[in-house]
């Protein structure tokens, strides 16, 4: 037998896909950082403070370690 969703229950389908669409899209994001990190190559691409040299520069060294 064929379902008819209300409204709040179609609203709701909406709001849960775009909630995991920005879930897949903020650890896109941050999985891209750690492989630019681990490059040593975000100081080329993105103005930097001497803090976020310094974690990018940890991030890389545990890549290294995890090779």
């Amino acid at each position: 037998m064929f379902h008819y969703m209300t409204q709040s229950e179609y609203l709701k389908r909406i709001e849960d896909g775009l909630l995991a669409q920005r879930k897949l899209i903020r650890s896109s994001k941050e999985a891209a950082a750690e492989l630019i990190d681990s490059l040593g190559m975000r100081h080329l691409l993105i103005p930097m403070t001497k803090e976020e040299i310094k974690a990018a520069e940890e991030v890389k060294a545990k890549w290294k370690e995890e090779e």
